[in-house]
């Protein structure tokens, strides 16, 4: 059942990205939904074939459902510019929360919660939330209000790579190497995100479709990783 459901939904994935215009209408945020609706889908059919790991798994679908209403809020804020910043803010609070409970689930299901990996995991998020900040000026970003969101969420999502990237290392099988792939998927997506919101000329059909490319990929990787 996950397979069909995955096979699915990137083809809804794929619809969304050639149809989206280049002026958000509330028909592509129904499109961008329902391709997300189909990655929780999947990952809860991939959790149902797996039930060992309940706790895990649950943590990992509440995950994508957050993933899933963030896709919303973001479009949305194109649909409803009076109320962008709300949307925006409320986008940005929903991956972030999706990563959060990404990280939960693997430092739960790969048992990282040891001195030395608590440590790396920490000096991952330090590093790279860091490097976010010092990097606005030479990349020529603005994020004007929104430094301190952008700065959390960078920690936020470097969790989820550094204990992806640790549950590889402990444990180097197929299920941790989607796993990280997905993890991958989504930092290359974030970037590209990163210069389409706040970047020079960045906001174009090239680059809108390599960032979904690249998010959608993430999403679906670490569901089909629940089963794997």
């Amino acid at each position: 059942m996950y397979i069909f459901l995955a096979v699915i939904g990137i083809a809804a994935s794929i619809l969304f990205i050639v149809m989206r215009s280049s002026k958000t209408t509330l028909a592509d945020v129904t499109r961008k939904t329902v391709a997300s609706l189909f990655f929780v889908l999947t990952a809860v059919a991939a959790a149902a074939a797996s039930p060992e790991s309940i706790l895990s798994n649950s943590l990992f679908i509440a995950g994508a459902v957050c993933g899933m209403l963030g896709d919303a809020a973001l479009d949305l804020k194109w649909v409803y510019p009076n109320n962008k910043r709300y949307y925006f803010i409320s986008g940005f609070v929903m991956f972030m929360s999706g990563h959060l409970f990404y990280a939960a689930a693997i430092i739960r299901e790969a048992e990282l919660l040891r001195p030395i990996a608590v440590i790396i995991m920490a000096a991952s998020c330090f590093i790279f939330s860091l490097s976010v900040k010092f990097l606005e000026k030479p990349l020529k970003l603005v994020f004007g209000d929104y430094r301190k969101m952008i700065i959390m969420y960078s920690a936020a999502i470097s969790l989820t790579v550094s204990s992806s990237l640790l549950a590889l290392i402990t444990e180097p099988d197929v299920k941790h190497t989607v796993l990280f792939l997905g993890a991958i998927c989504f930092i290359i997506s974030d970037s590209i995100l990163c210069f389409t919101y706040f970047g020079e000329n960045k906001n174009n059909k090239f680059f809108i479709v390599m960032n979904h490319s690249f998010y959608y990929a993430a999403q679906y990787l670490i569901a089909i990783s629940l089963v794997l």
